[in-house]
C-alpha cells in the first residue's frame, strides 16, 4: 500500500493500496491502542509503503484506524484482577464490508489463519455486514464510524474495548490478546488524563472512545475542549476532532446536513492542515448524502485546480464521484489523469478499474486492476477484485458504501 495512505491519519489500518486516498476516506479512528488517525480513505503509517492517494482517502480505502503521532498508547498490560477496568470478553463482533480493503486484509491475514481463529474463537466471533439493512440498527447502536471495527463484549453485553482499523497481523493479535485478557483502554487513558488534563492527544483518544461507547455528551465535550485549548491546531488534534465528529454525524446520527455544515467550517479553518484532504473529502460525502452531489463534486474540482491538479486531488475528486454515483464518465477521466500524474498509485489504478468496469469497458478494467496488483502484489483486496472484474458488469459500482 502506498505511503500516501499511511499519511491520511497519523497511523491507520493498513490499506492494501494507495495510502493517501485510503487516508482521506477512512479517517477512521483506530483502536486507540496506539491511536491511529486519518480521515482519508485509508491510512497506515509505518505500513504505508506502496499505497496510493486513493487508499488514504477512503474509497476502498475509506476506512482506517486513528493513531495520532505522539499520542500516548493505551496498549499497556491489563489491570490486576478486581480492578474496575478488568473484565473477560465473551463475545466479539466484527463489522466489515465487501468494499473495504482493510477488511479483506484482516480476513486474509488473521481470520483465515489458525492463530486468529483460535484467538477470536474464544470470544465467539460474529461478523456483521455494515451494508446489510438487517444490520443497520446494530451498526448505529455500536457507533461504527470506520471499518473494520472489532468490538469485544463482556458477559453482560457491555463493551470492554474495540479495535478500529487494521494495521497488520501482529499489531492486531497483540491488541486483541490484551483486550481479551480484560484490558479496557478507556480506563487506562482516563488515568493518564488525570495526570495530564490538557493533553490534546489524550483528550482526543478519550473523547473518541467515549463517543463510540454511547457517552456522546462526554465525548463531544472532550473534542470541544481540544478546540478551546488549541484553536490554531498546533497539535493537529483540533482538525482530527472536527473530522471524526463529522463522520460520527454522518454514520451514527444519520445527519448529513449537520455534518456538511460542520465539515464545511472545518475546511475553512483547517483546510491547509494535514487533515485538509480528509476534511474536504468527507465534507463532499456529507453533501452527497444531503442530496447535493453537484456541489460536492464542484468543491473538489476547485481544490484540484488549486493544487495544480495533483494526483491526490484528482483521485479524491474521482473517488467522491464514484462513491456518490455522480458523473461516472467524468470520474473515470479524473482517475486516468491521476495515474498519469502518479503511475505508482495503486488506488488510482483501482479507481480506473472499478469505474471502467461499471461503464462497460472490460478490457480497460482488467488492464488497470493488473497494474494495481503489480504495485501491490500481496493485496488480498485486489486479488478478490480482479476475480470480480472478470465477470460482466452489473451496472453498479462495487465499492459504494452507504454511510
Amino acid at each position: 500500500m502506498s505511503r500516501a495512505a499511511a499519511r491520511r491519519c497519523v497511523s491507520l489500518p493498513r490499506p492494501p493500496a494507495s495510502g493517501w486516498m485510503f487516508l482521506v476516506l477512512s479517517l477512521g479512528l483506530a483502536s486507540l491502542g496506539p491511536l491511529s488517525i486519518s480521515g482519508l480513505p485509508g491510512c497506515s503509517r509505518a505500513k504505508d509503503r506502496g499505497k496510493g492517494a486513493g487508499a488514504r482517502l477512503g474509497g476502498r480505502g475509506a476506512e482506517a484506524s486513528f493513531k495520532p503521532r505522539g499520542a500516548p498508547s493505551d496498549a499497556g498490560t491489563p489491570r490486576q484482577a478486581g480492578d474496575a477496568g478488568t473484565r473477560q470478553a465473551s463475545r466479539v463482533m466484527l463489522f466489515t464490508a465487501s468494499w473495504c480493503p482493510s477488511c479483506a486484509e484482516l480476513d486474509a491475514q488473521v481470520l483465515s489463519g489458525p492463530e486468529g481463529r483460535a484467538l477470536l474463537g474464544k470470544g465467539s466471533l460474529e461478523k456483521v455486514d455494515f451494508d446489510a439493512p438487517a444490520s443497520r440498527q446494530q451498526v448505529l447502536k455500536s457507533a461504527v464510524t470506520d471499518l473494520p471495527t472489532t468490538v469485544f463484549l463482556g458477559p453482560d453485553g457491555a463493551e470492554i474495548d474495540r479495535i478500529v482499523g487494521f494495521e497488520g497481523k501482529e499489531a492486531f493479535l497483540t491488541e486483541a490478546r490484551a483486550i481479551l485478557a480484560g484490558r479496557d483502554g478507556l480506563h487506562l487513558l482516563e488515568d493518564q488524563l488525570l495526570r495530564r488534563p490538557e493533553d490534546p492527544g489524550l483528550l482526543f483518544q478519550t473523547g473518541f472512545k467515549l463517543l463510540l461507547r454511547g457517552r456522546e455528551k462526554e465525548g463531544l465535550s472532550r473534542y470541544d475542549r481540544i478546540l478551546r485549548l488549541d484553536p490554531g491546531n498546533r497539535s493537529g488534534f483540533a482538525s482530527k476532532a472536527l473530522l471524526h465528529r463529522g463522520r460520527y454525524l454522518v454514520r451514527c446520527k444519520e445527519d448529513p446536513k449537520g455534518a456538511a455544515e460542520l465539515l464545511g467550517q472545518a475546511v475553512r479553518r483547517f483546510g491547509t492542515s494535514r487533515d485538509g484532504p480528509a476534511l474536504r473529502y468527507w465534507h463532499g460525502w456529507a453533501l452527497c448524502k444531503a442530496g447535493r452531489p453537484a456541489e460536492a463534486a464542484r468543491a473538489l474540482d476547485d481544490w484540484a485546480v488549486e493544487k495544480g491538479r495533483s494526483a491526490q486531488a484528482l483521485s479524491l475528486a474521482a473517488e467522491l464521484r464514484r462513491r456518490c454515483g455522480h458523473e461516472l464518465p467524468r470520474a473515470l477521466e479524473l482517475a486516468r489523469e491521476a495515474t498519469g500524474k502518479q503511475p505508482k498509485d495503486d488506488w488510482a489504478w483501482y479507481l480506473v478499474a472499478d469505474l471502467a468496469h461499471a461503464l462497460g469497458r472490460g478490457a480497460e478494467a482488467l488492464e488497470a486492476i493488473g497494474r494495481a496488483r503489480a504495485i501491490e502484489p500481496r493485496s488480498a483486496f485486489y486479488e478478490r477484485e480482479e476475480a470480480r472484474l472478470r465477470k460482466p458488469a452489473s451496472g453498479e459500482l462495487k465499492t459504494t458504501p452507504p454511510g
